[in-house]
């Protein structure tokens, strides 16, 4: 969604395990996906959440 002159991008993924997750490894998926479409569109919100739970999606 585009708000004004930003876009607001959310994105939640859901995973089979939490176990396989750790903190760094979703943190290193935000940053591939900041480098590949944030700084293409510009001034951007980037929220990406992971869940085990299809109900979050």
């Amino acid at each position: 969604m585009k708000t004004g002159r930003r876009y607001d991008l959310e994105i939640n993924i859901l995973i089979d395990e939490s176990n396989h997750w750790p903190l760094e490894r979703q943190d290193f998926v935000r940053q591939v996906i900041h480098d590949k479409i944030v700084r293409r569109l510009g001034e951007t919100w980037l929220s990406v959440s992971f869940t085990t739970k299809e109900k979050w999606l």
